[in-house]
């Protein structure tokens, strides 16, 4: 393992079996991931970002390869906004009650956690009907339900498939700020998967680019951009532009 990695996969490959053919999705994956990093994975439709996520979080099992974690006496807790929020969300709970689930979970009384949601959604300058049901409320709001579990904790480490794909463009990017933010200031080591270059290169420390399948790394981007609070601030950046068009230009070589 790398020096001061959370996490670290080595040649990881991942099939699966479609009708009579065997789909062969991930190949050779080696990736490092340190500590109090944005990673975002980054490529085409169906290329195994979301089963990437999976095997890292300990939802999937990969085929051949090692993955190894940072050694610790404790296990990793892990954050995971998942791509199919709805599939998460418990019906029969208010919105409050599904993002203090975790809480619940580790048997925090009720005032507490509906106090640290409340004071979560205050820091991300979002105003939810907590007293609603899922079926009451839009999609994006029900991902913002996902989201904000996932964070609640401040886990060791944070896996967020495609974070704010249901949120109108002004919600987007108040939040993505803000998240930049949060994810600085609790130290928070986080993988990403996004379609939107711009999020992408805003909020990460590297990027990894991923081929069609069979999945290979075509490109690792390294970002040593300002973090600044504000989308404004960097899109006219020289640096940025060149990074958004050497994303462009592998996008189209998929």
């Amino acid at each position: 393992m790398a020096e001061h990695s959370i996490i670290s996969l080595r040649s990881i490959s991942k099939s699966y079996d479609v009708g009579k053919m065997h789909q062969t999705v991930l190949d050779n994956i080696t990736l490092d991931f340190k500590k109090r990093t944005i990673t975002t994975i980054f490529g085409p439709n169906g290329s195994g970002k979301t089963t990437l996520l999976n095997i890292i979080a300990g939802i999937l099992k990969y085929d051949s390869g090692t993955m190894t974690f940072s050694n610790s006496s404790t296990p990793l807790n892990i954050g995971f906004a998942f791509q199919d929020y709805y599939s998460t969300i418990l019906p029969w709970y208010r919105a409050i009650d599904n993002i203090s689930l975790p809480l619940r979970i580790r048997g925090i009384g009720e005032n507490e956690r509906n106090d640290k949601v409340k004071a979560l959604l205050r820091r991300f300058d979002v105003e939810l009907p907590l007293s609603k049901y899922p079926y009451q409320l839009s999609g994006g709001q029900n991902q913002m339900i996902s989201t904000f579990r996932a964070i609640l904790t401040k886990p060791d480490l944070l896996v967020m498939d495609e974070p704010t794909k249901s949120f109108d463009y002004n919600m987007k990017l108040r939040f993505t700020e803000n998240l930049l933010q949060f994810l600085s200031d609790n130290k928070m080591t986080t993988i990403i998967v996004s379609h939107d270059i711009d999020e992408s290169i805003f909020l990460s420390d590297r990027i990894v680019v991923l081929s069609n399948i069979p999945s290979r790394i075509l490109e690792v981007i390294h970002i040593n951009l300002l973090k600044s609070k504000e989308y404004k601030d960097i899109l006219d950046d020289t640096d940025f532009r060149r990074i958004k068009e050497t994303l462009i230009r592998l996008s189209s070589g998929y």
